[in-house]
């Protein structure tokens, strides 16, 4: 991660996030670097190796308003579609960040999911595969 042009105290506080991936009538929360035994089970069920959560919201860490916000991730919710994916309603919220809206994208292969998150001006996405530990990926 030292690579990246995301200053340090952004990367720890995206590291510090707890996300959250809506799943039938419960909340799957997701810590960077623990593994979860619920969203592993949940991979089985739908015979998939992989997913990541994609938000269009604040481009870059920066705020922007909810319109702007509501209408970036509704076009990410298209592209999302027009891959074929399944996705769930997803979410990350920081101390003193306010929740951002996003996707827990089933079965998306990671360059696609960086892909997404670059072309919607993201920092970062969250990475998970069969090993059900979610990661941090930096994009820039």
């Amino acid at each position: 991660m030292s690579n990246s042009q995301i200053p340090t105290d952004k990367v720890d506080a995206y590291l510090g996030t707890r996300y959250d991936v809506m799943v039938d009538d419960h909340t799957i929360h997701l810590t960077i670097g623990e593994p979860s035994v619920d969203m592993a089970e949940y991979f089985q069920r739908q015979g998939v190796a992989s997913a990541a959560l994609i938000t269009a919201f604040n481009p870059f860490g920066a705020v922007q308003a909810d319109d702007a916000n509501a209408a970036a991730n509704q076009k990410l919710e298209q592209a999302v579609r027009e891959d074929g994916l399944k996705f769930l309603p997803a979410s990350g919220s920081g101390e003193g960040w306010p929740a951002e809206p996003g996707f827990w994208v089933l079965g998306i292969e990671l360059d696609r999911a960086r892909s997404l998150g670059k072309a919607f001006s993201q920092d970062a996405i969250v990475w998970m595969d069969l090993e059900a530990i979610p990661r941090l990926i930096l994009l820039r």
